[in-house]
């Protein structure tokens, strides 16, 4: 199921989300910094969706490839450093540590895309 975006700022209502939820739901996606639109989910944005995931226990899948991309003073919060969110909520091969990230993505998006591990110093 899909959840619609509301125009100018593309903010949801957490009322939304649990509107298409069902016993059949496993999962929430989230993509931010979002592309075409640049939306990028503010820290009270991400943590409504954690509440929500962690009161239906989903699982949380994060397509957060434009994290470098961001204008207008924005800044990235990336979903894996909320409270509880590293553990249990993501898939077990992302964590805080072990974070998947395309390689050469900040570098060019046309070359073909290939996965590397990036780690904690």
């Amino acid at each position: 199921m899909t959840v619609k975006m509301q125009a100018p700022d593309w903010t949801f209502s957490v009322a939304d989300i649990e509107r298409v939820i069902t016993h059949r739901t496993k999962a929430i996606i989230v993509n931010s910094p979002g592309n075409p639109s640049g939306k990028v989910f503010s820290r009270q944005e991400l943590e409504s969706i954690a509440a929500i995931a962690q009161q239906y226990d989903l699982f949380v899948f994060t397509d957060e490839i434009y994290e470098y991309f961001l204008y207008d003073g924005r800044t990235h919060v990336s979903f894996a450093t909320l409270p509880g969110m590293a553990t249990g909520r993501l898939p077990s091969a992302v964590t805080p540590k072990h974070l998947v990230s395309p390689a050469g993505a900040s570098a060019t998006v046309s070359q073909r895309r290939g996965g590397h591990r990036r780690s904690e110093l």
